[in-house]
This record gives structure tokens, sequence and C-alpha cells, in this order.
């Protein structure tokens, strides 16, 4: 799902100042993902922790991307919103 999550995450947030530099954030954790995920596997012995769906590299990019993203939205959480 984040394959398919973060290019549209990126493309809600894009033109938006706040969220300035997640965006394109997003596109590269979405596209080292997809290398990532779609890497061929060959482990000399046993799961290729680095490659593949649900390996240790996909887990610590999505995982960023989560920490960037909710820092993000701690931040604009803490600012005053203007009434107009």
């Amino acid at each position: 799902m984040p394959i398919i999550a973060l290019p549209l995450f990126a493309s809600a947030v894009w033109s938006d100042p706040r969220w300035r530099g997640v965006g394109p954030f997003s596109l590269v954790v979405a596209g080292v993902v997809i290398a990532v995920v779609f890497l061929p596997p060959e482990p000399a012995e046993g799961y290729a922790i680095w490659t593949g769906p649900g390996s240790m590299a996909d887990i610590v990019l999505i995982g960023s991307w989560q920490i960037v993203a909710s820092r993000r939205l701690a931040r604009l959480s803490k600012r005053p919103q203007s009434m107009g």
C-alpha cells in the first residue's frame, strides 16, 4: 500500500506551503520503496532481509517517512490558526 499511498499523499500536499518538502520527500521514498520491494532477492541462505516486501529496508523507509510526516503534523497543530 505505501507504493500507492506515498505518491497520492505527495500530490495532495505538493502545493501546500505548510507541507513544503514533504511532497517531494514522499515521492523519493516511494521510488526507493518500489526499488527495494521489486529487487530480485538472491539470498545466500534463507530470506534476504534487505529486499522484498516486508524487508528491513522497506520497514526503515516507511518508518522514516512516518516520523517525518508525524513531526510535521505535530508542528502544524501547535501553530495558531487564523480566523479568516
